[in-house]
């Protein structure tokens, strides 16, 4: 559901491919028993394919955020970071990194997501 007064953006662009798309490795090998479980039930439900459709939408909407501005703009109290799902999208060629601004509690430069079809157009 999306918060009140959020416009949506379909229509503007392309429907995203079937999702979930590619993978990074959802648990490490020396990971505890509970998150490979974890992992197994992430892939058995359709919650990635919605994790990875969230942070499309996200970074369409919020062109140029870092993946810690994107985290924040998610409904509170959900732990699942969007963060996780930027590389699996941008292996897909649905998103892209372009230039860096500074974390404003770290300090550290952080990548700023696009969306492709934001892409600049030769011309």
């Amino acid at each position: 559901m999306k918060p009140r007064g959020q416009r949506t953006l379909e229509g503007f662009y392309p429907p995203p491919p079937e999702m979930p798309v590619e993978t990074s490795p959802l648990v490490r090998r020396d990971g505890p028993a509970t998150a490979a479980a974890s992992a197994a039930a992430m892939r058995g439900s359709k919650r990635l394919g919605d994790l990875q459709r969230e942070a499309l939408e996200l970074v369409r909407q919020h062109p140029g955020s870092t993946a810690h501005e994107l985290d924040r703009l998610r409904p509170s109290g959900d732990s699942v970071r969007i963060a996780r799902r930027l590389s699996e999208l941008r292996n897909s060629h649905l998103i892209y990194t372009s230039g860096t601004k500074p974390d404003p509690v770290t300090g550290r430069a952080c990548q700023r997501w696009w969306a492709t079809s934001d892409a600049p157009r030769g011309g």
